[in-house]
């Protein structure tokens, strides 16, 4: 059985197209991703370019999907189509051009198919991690561990927010990362009190960031690598390299995907804060599954 999911996140729409050889177990057939910035222009309205932008990727997907022959797919649109005053015309020109329908899910839901796509790849065990999806318009933050979440947020303060509020210089100062920091602190009152009554002992990120921190310190990439756990040292070690170089340094790195490069400095600190101000842990594990994995896991059960 072949099936396929659309993620139509705030920096990039992603179809992944998945084999089911029995129930609640599948893999990756064939992906393709567009990295085209629907928030470009703003989080709270698509603007003209970005939202052709989006069409003709959708179409794009349709067509893949009629080469792949799949009847059993599902669209879903999360926080940029979430806090878009326009998103509802982006939905229907979908539906009307491509016959696509796109399920706008709520940061609830988000976080419970992230808890979902995770665990299929990290293990866990009894004591309580903090799983954490970090995207352009929101970032969802779950604790839990093997067995129980104990709790599940969703929050908007992802990097492209962080971007457009606080780092406006072509190298990010002291400042901007101040004030980046006191905006997560205000931000997420509940979080850091959740933090302290559950202690969770480590973050588990999904982040683009991190697959290609990955990628270096293993010299390779490798598709079937679920996790990959860094160090303190090893982490704050790319931090200090790469968060403070200008755009045109970053273009010259062969090693940094381009995509990457206007949200790497925000994407660094926003993972610092988290590591170090938030948690304080020693580790944290990059995780390489995450919502589209919770999604096709539940599809793969019927």
């Amino acid at each position: 059985m072949r099936f396929a999911v659309i993620d139509l996140g705030t920096n990039g729409f992603r179809l992944h197209i998945a084999e089911s050889p029995q129930k609640g177990q599948f893999h990756i057939v064939h992906r393709q991703t567009f990295e085209l910035k629907l928030a470009s222009e703003g989080i709270h309205r698509i603007g003209v370019a970005p939202f052709q932008r989006g069409l003709e990727a959708m179409k794009a997907f349709r067509k893949t999907l009629q080469d792949f022959d799949i009847q059993h797919f599902k669209a879903f649109g999360t926080a940029a189509l979430r806090m878009a005053d326009n998103a509802q015309d982006f939905i229907q020109s979908v539906q009307d051009e491509t016959g696509i329908p796109i399920e706008l899910i709520s940061g609830e839901r988000e976080a419970d198919l992230i808890h979902k796509g995770m665990k299929l790849g990290v293990p866990l065990s009894k004591t309580p991690v903090l799983m954490v999806d970090v995207g352009g318009g929101s970032v969802e933050f779950i604790i839990c561990n093997e067995s129980e979440v104990f709790w599940a947020k969703s929050y908007n303060i992802g990097v492209t927010i962080l971007k457009q509020h606080f780092h406006s210089s072509d190298i990010i100062v002291v400042e901007e990362i101040e004030q980046i920091e006191r905006f997560l602190d205000t931000s997420c009152p509940e979080l850091k009190e959740k933090v302290v009554q559950f202690n969770p002992q480590y973050p588990i990120i999904a982040c683009g960031t991190l697959d290609f921190l990955v990628k270096i310190l293993r010299g390779y990439s490798d598709d079937a690598l679920t996790h990959f756990d860094f160090t303190k040292k090893q982490f704050m070690s790319f931090y200090d390299q790469l968060t403070f170089l200008s755009e045109k340094e970053l273009a010259k790195m062969p090693e940094v995907p381009k995509d990457k490069i206007e949200m790497l400095a925000v994407s660094l600190v926003l993972m610092d804060w988290i590591l170090n101000h938030l948690l304080n842990a020693e580790k944290l594990v990059a995780s390489s599954h995450s919502m589209k994995a919770g999604i096709l896991y539940e599809m793969s059960l019927g």
